[in-house]
């Protein structure tokens, strides 16, 4: 079966550092893997360089102004494909079923031990 390839972009966000934890638990909810920080020459601005699946950077760009207050910028490029959930699904979709294929039903261990309930009513004249 054919494997779906997803574009990865390289980010790169210059960010003060007073937004610092912000930025990062953004790009980390957008399943952005960090790679480099570094904090440049002016000491409180900070350069944060990621990979993320361009599919979870839309309103990127416009969502980090409203982050940061203005103060921060990014720029993105291209760096290259990875296979769909390679890092997503470490165990390879287990317990995760296609919402094209209905679940079975399924009873409590409970109610599994017990045979099922007469369904007969007794009517009282």
């Amino acid at each position: 079966m054919p494997k779906i390839r997803e574009r990865i972009m390289r980010v790169r966000v210059s960010t003060p550092d007073e937004f610092l934890g912000d930025v990062m638990g953004d790009l980390h909810a957008r399943r952005g893997q960090v790679e480099g920080m570094q904090s440049l020459s002016t000491g409180n601005v900070y350069t944060v360089l990621a990979y993320v699946p361009e599919t979870d950077l839309f309103n990127y760009p416009l969502d980090l102004g409203h982050m940061t207050q203005g103060r921060a910028s990014c720029e993105m490029e291209f760096s290259h494909y990875r296979d769909s959930g390679s890092d997503d699904a470490p165990d390879n979709g287990a317990g995760v079923r296609s919402p094209l294929k209905p679940s079975p039903p399924t009873r409590s261990a409970t109610a599994a031990a017990q045979p099922p309930a007469d369904d007969t009513i007794d009517v009282q004249d």
